[in-house]
Order: structure tokens, then C-alpha cells, then sequence
């Protein structure tokens, strides 16, 4: 599911960046669900199955450390539009999670929905 953006316009290619991020996680997903079934038919439930989360955890730390910052570049994002963000609403968690949650409609939708879609990918 596409999650709604406010300042993006309809060129900057955000959504197609977003459809695949979730194609990417999906089948990352699914392959790692692919090899650990595969492990775990040849060698057993414990422990080379769970080596898989190992692996991951090193890859991630690798990665921490050789990839750069997006600061300047989530900075720059906004700056190149010549519509200005709105300042007049307040931007602070509490805000915002009642801003999402009860005021707008469609956005406590895509919000139900991204949860029970995460909560599904989860028990799954």
C-alpha cells in the first residue's frame, strides 16, 4: 500500500520509489522465508536456521558503518518545491497522532490499513 505524502508532486517520482521499497521488502521477505524453510528442512529447526538473523544483524552493523547520512538530502527535497510545508499545525507526536487518528478520515484509513497489513506480515 502507498502511503499518502503532502508535499511531494506528482513528478518527483516518490510514488514510484515507494511501490518499490515495498517490492523490494516483499521479496526480501519472501526469500529469507524461502531460505530458512530450506535450512530448516536440511539441518533441523535449531540452530542453523537462526544463524539467518545473525547474519542479518552483522550485515546491518556493516552497513551502518559504510553508509552515508540522507540528511542533506531529505533537506533538499522540500527546498526544491515552490510550495511552502504548512507551519500553522502543530507537528509534534501527540499532534499528529491525534491529527491522524481522529480528525481526518482518510488518513485514520490509510492508517487502519497500514496497521492491519504490518500486523498480517507480522502473524504471518
Amino acid at each position: 500500500m502507498s502511503r499518502p505524502t503532502t508535499w511531494a508532486p506528482a513528478d518527483s517520482g516518490l510514488p514510484e520509489a515507494r511501490r518499490t521499497n515495498e517490492a523490494a521488502g516483499y521479496t526480501a521477505v519472501g526469500v529469507t522465508a524461502l531460505l530458512t524453510g530450506y535450512l530448516a528442512t536440511s539441518y533441523g529447526l535449531r540452530p542453523v536456521p537462526e544463524l539467518i538473523g545473525v547474519v542479518f544483524v552483522v550485515a546491518g552493523l556493516a552497513l551502518a558503518l559504510v553508509v552515508r547520512d540522507t540528511a542533506a538530502h531529505v533537506a533538499l527535497e522540500p527546498a526544491q518545491h515552490t510550495k511552502p510545508l504548512p507551519t500553522d499545525e502543530e507537528t509534534g507526536l501527540k499532534a499528529t497522532f491525534t491529527r491522524t487518528s481522529w480528525h481526518h478520515r482518510s488518513l485514520r484509513g490509510a492508517n487502519q490499513a497500514g496497521l492491519i497489513d504490518n500486523l498480517n506480515d507480522g502473524l504471518t
